[in-house]
């Protein structure tokens, strides 16, 4: 065999036998996030200035770690006296065992250097010193690139990022959140390459009201992109004012109700009760005029494809063909829901996607992955160890244990509010 035969197999790896990989149980979500974050997904959220991504980011990593997950923050804007006032509101509004699991599995890191772009054999090692972690946050993506001389406005060079430091996460099942800025003139995607939706398999466009320490106010996500269809459409979190919730799916009863209940039983009675028994939108829409309800026809088809592409709702749409109705959902607006943990309480029900045609049941949040193997606690200063210089995650020990500093900013009111995560120009 010659040498360019020998190396290009080389590239090409082993086949897999796709008929022999196991497929009986659905894909777990990552710990404390169901309907939001697969384990080696990598999503990215966006939004503008000022909207809360990265208070939205450590609520998150808090959720995670209080499921028994493990999570490394990679921060190169907020400093970590601001991400310690952060840390400090959300655990005044949980138990002591939350700020036990944030002291001991949550990593933050807020000296790090990026190099080494196109070096295989340092992404490899950045694989190897990050993949002990469940999640891993990126904050934010423009400075990341900029460390690593890379444009954010180009496509390629986003690629290569992804390639050098998110891949070799996905390899080993780390899920990634990269948070980015919208454009000035694009509110609907990431600022720069328009390539950064294909190459992330989950966006979020995050939105947000007045956001302050005193002042108690609610953090939207909206999906944007998605590869498996069953990610929630809407999620939210409550943030301030001495409350901080949980991430949960957004209230179903956001959908029009009346409309969502008559489309369904047009369908029903028509018999459309499954993918290949199809019913056109404007068939629907006359049968709804018949039925009494108004409005304009673009609103209308904006709400009926809303509910679609929500997996509670038992209203389906396949792209330019028309809706049909699934029995896995339920159309009263209220599925069952685990307030106490902050997530949907579903047991193996099953819910098409509005496009891809999904249809696994949905699943409860799980442990971390057994075989996984775990760090040492954070606050004994050696999460990963002495790293390899080149990473670029340097730190005295490993990583900072934000819990150190909680007890330094308490407020009058003694819950240990921040005192800047809502300052100007340096918003989350």
């Amino acid at each position: 065999m010659s040498a360019e035969r020998e190396r290009a197999e080389a590239m090409l790896g082993e086949a897999i036998d796709l008929t022999a990989v196991e497929t009986s149980e659905r894909r777990p979500w990552l710990p404390g996030l169901p309907r939001f974050l697969r384990p080696g997904v990598p999503a990215i959220l966006f939004a503008p200035r000022e909207a809360g991504k990265s208070l939205l980011a450590m609520v998150a990593c808090e959720q995670v770690v209080a499921a028994g997950g493990r999570v490394a923050y990679i921060d190169f804007e907020n400093g970590k006296t601001r991400m310690a006032e952060r840390m400090s509101a959300i655990l005044a509004d949980r138990d002591d065992e939350a700020r036990q699991a944030v002291a001991e599995r949550f990593a933050y890191y807020g000296k790090t250097r990026l190099s080494g772009i196109g070096d295989r054999g340092l992404a490899d090692e950045w694989g190897e010193a990050l993949g002990g972690f469940d999640l891993v946050v990126i904050d934010s993506v423009a400075r990341a690139l900029a460390q690593l001389g890379l444009d954010e406005n180009l496509t390629p060079d986003f690629a290569r990022f992804m390639v050098g430091r998110v891949d070799p996460l996905s390899e080993r099942q780390v899920a990634t959140l990269l948070l980015d800025n919208t454009g000035n003139d694009e509110q609907g995607r990431p600022r720069g390459a328009s390539g950064k939706l294909d190459l992330c398999e989950v966006a979020y466009k995050v939105t947000s009201d007045t956001i302050a320490p005193h002042v108690h106010g609610r953090i939207r996500l909206r999906r944007a992109r998605t590869r498996d269809g069953d990610e929630a459409l809407d999620l939210e979190v409550g943030v301030g004012g001495g409350t901080f919730t949980r991430i949960e799916v957004a209230d179903p009863s956001l959908h029009d109700l009346d409309l969502l209940a008559a489309a369904v039983d047009v369908l029903t009675a028509g018999g459309h009760e499954g993918s290949e028994s199809l019913l056109s939108g404007d068939a629907v829409l006359r049968a709804l005029r018949e039925r009494g309800i108004r409005g304009d026809d673009k609103a209308l088809r904006a709400k009926l494809r809303d509910a679609a592409q929500d997996p509670e709702t038992p209203l389906k749409y396949v792209n330019r063909r028309g809706y049909y109705v699934s029995e896995s959902a339920p159309v009263d607006g209220s599925p069952e829901q685990d307030r106490g943990e902050g997530s949907p309480a579903r047991t193996g029900s099953t819910s098409e996607a509005s496009e891809n045609g999904s249809t696994e049941p949905d699943s409860a949040p799980v442990e971390s992955s057994p075989e996984r193997t775990a760090p040492a606690p954070v606050g004994d200063g050696g999460t990963l160890g002495p790293p390899d210089p080149r990473l670029g995650l340097r730190q005295t020990g490993a990583a900072d244990s934000l819990t150190a500093a909680l007890d330094d900013g308490a407020t009058a009111n003694g819950k240990g509010l921040p005192s800047a995560y809502d300052r100007s120009g340096d918003a989350p």
